[in-house]
Order: C-alpha cells, then structure tokens, then sequence
C-alpha cells in the first residue's frame, strides 16, 4: 500500500507527502490551513508563493536542520509572515553554528583558530561539491562578513589565503560565496569555500554574471551587480544590508568577485551559489541536496580526516 497522499495545488503543481500518525493529521493540517486569512485562502497563499518562486521553485519539501526533508510550511504563509518566519528560525539556524550548542555537528570540524573556525559543510552532514569545499565562520555570530569585527576580518583573509594556496597546489581555482544578512537579521554568515580546476577559470565570471542577471529580478528590483574585485564586500557594498558576493582567486589566473543587493530576501534561495557552480560542473542540484544522499557519520568523520590531513600544511593556526 502506498504510504503517501499526492496535494494537488494550482498550476498542475503536485506535492508528494508522508502521512503522519501523529493526532494532527495531515488532512485536519490542510483542512485548517484552507481556512481564509483576510482576504485571501491558503490555497491561493500557495500558488501566489509558487508563481513568485518561478523556476526557482524546488518543489513542496525541503531539508530540515537535521538534514531530513521536511514540507515546506512557509508555502502557505503570506508573504509577510515568510518573510518573519525566517527571523523566527534565525536563531535555531544560528545554534548550528555555534560551537556551545548541542546542535553544533563537532565531527565536521577541520580547524578553530581565536575568531573563526574551518568545518565541512553542514548540509548533507559534511557532504561536499567537490573535495576541497568547506565553509569558513565566525566563532561568534555575525550577520556578515561585511560588518563582522576586524578580527573576524583578519582571520577570514589568513583562512582565505591559506585556502588559495592549498586549491592551487593541485591547479585548483578558489570561489568563495557568502549570503550576507542583514544586520537585524538574526542570522549567522559564514564563507563557503569550493575548488574549481583552474582550466574553468574563464569561465567562473560569465557564469556567475549571467545568474545574476537572470535571477536578480525574482529579488530585487535593482539588478546591478557590484565589482568587489577591489576591497571586497567590506569596501564596496552598503553597510547592513542583506546582499549575495562571490569572489575567485588563485590558480594562476585573474581574480575578481562580484555581489548584489537581496531586496527580497524570502524570494533568495540559500542554495542560489551552490546551484550555479553545480550547474558549472554539469550536475544537478536538486539530487546533490537530497537528505538520503547525505554522508554517514562513519563517511562525515573520514572526509574530514582526509581535509585534515592536507590542511595541516596550509593552515595559519
């Protein structure tokens, strides 16, 4: 027997969901969610929030903070109330990356210098891209790199550096992402760091360039995109404001960065930069982020063992 009911939604939408036993059922669920809400039922909620996704809509589950898929509850929110309800998660997204929670994944540590330390990346519990890829954050919340502590600052450049001078050992290219917040958020940033084989360096600028010029609308209504080459988010982009940088560097090639302003910032998908390096690779994004393709602890444990164990040489303590 199957054990889960299709939702039909507007659009020819469909979203396969796991019937709960538990005394709230699935169908009480739905039945008080149709329920009006001034003006406006949830059904419609739903589509609207569908519509305003566009093809950046990943369908009615996603990944929880366990790394298990979840149904995706902010579907059915207006879209003040999505909005809020990333302020509302804020914090519990912010204990996964501090070190004093019971939240916090140690086993995917790498390194912890006074400000900062080196992880593998939480998602998929240490499922990386490509080998190589971690993620660089504050010991201590900070919604940016932009407005983190010069401490913060230093420490991050010293990480970086080191980074770049491990990838281009093996003819790698660094890219670093961010998804800066903004400073009311309650957010923490963090830099993630992804190796590219030096051969596709051209190609990382155009890539990035022509996503965000194709994507920028869905959430902002200024598309520019900003050159940080010079100065980096710190210099170039407005303080407190939430905004998405990516930077490359290293290989022997040119470096440079851009950045643009996130106006809309339930409209931003967090996977936005991860998607387009995924997309250089040639591999899908939605199957990379699937929860049963997460690593086992016994495979987390050995992937940072294996960064480890080259870092060693590179890393600034």
């Amino acid at each position: 027997n199957d054990d889960r009911v299709t939702d039909s939604k507007p659009n020819g939408i469909s979203a396969s969901i796991p019937q709960s036993s538990s005394s709230s059922s699935l169908d009480d669920m739905l039945a008080r969610g149709r329920r009006r809400v001034g003006e406006v039922s949830m059904d419609e909620i739903y589509a609207r929030n569908i519509l305003r996704k566009g093809r950046h809509f990943r369908g009615a589950m996603k990944e929880g903070f366990d790394g298990e898929m979840e149904f995706d509850m902010s579907l059915f929110q207006p879209r003040m109330a999505a909005g809020d309800k990333g302020k509302r998660s804020g914090v519990r997204r912010g204990e996964i990356f501090d070190m004093n929670s019971s939240t916090f994944k140690a086993h995917l540590l790498l390194s912890v210098g006074k400000y900062t330390f080196v992880m593998l990346p939480v998602t998929g519990n240490g499922k990386q891209i490509v080998p190589g890829h971690c993620l660089l954050v504050p010991r201590s919340r900070a919604t940016s790199l932009a407005i983190a502590s010069d401490q913060v600052s230093r420490e991050v450049a010293a990480l970086r550096a080191a980074l770049i001078r491990m990838y281009a050992s093996k003819d790698k290219m660094a890219v670093f992402m961010e998804r800066g917040h903004s400073s009311q958020s309650t957010m923490w940033s963090y830099l993630s760091c992804i190796p590219l084989d030096a051969e596709m360096a051209a190609d990382i600028p155009m890539f990035f360039q022509s996503a965000l010029n194709e994507s920028a609308g869905d959430w902002s209504a200024n598309k520019k995109i900003i050159d940080i080459s010079r100065g980096g988010v710190r210099r170039n982009l407005p303080k407190g404001l939430p905004y998405f940088a990516v930077e490359w560097a290293g290989g022997g090639y040119p470096g440079g960065g851009v950045a643009q302003i996130i106006e809309d910032r339930a409209s931003f998908s967090n996977s936005f930069g991860e998607d387009v390096v995924l997309g250089m690779l040639g591999r899908d994004s939605a199957a990379f982020g699937r929860a049963k393709a997460k690593l086992s602890h016994s495979q987390a444990l050995k992937a940072a063992a294996d960064f480890k164990k080259e870092w060693s040489a590179y890393n600034p303590k």
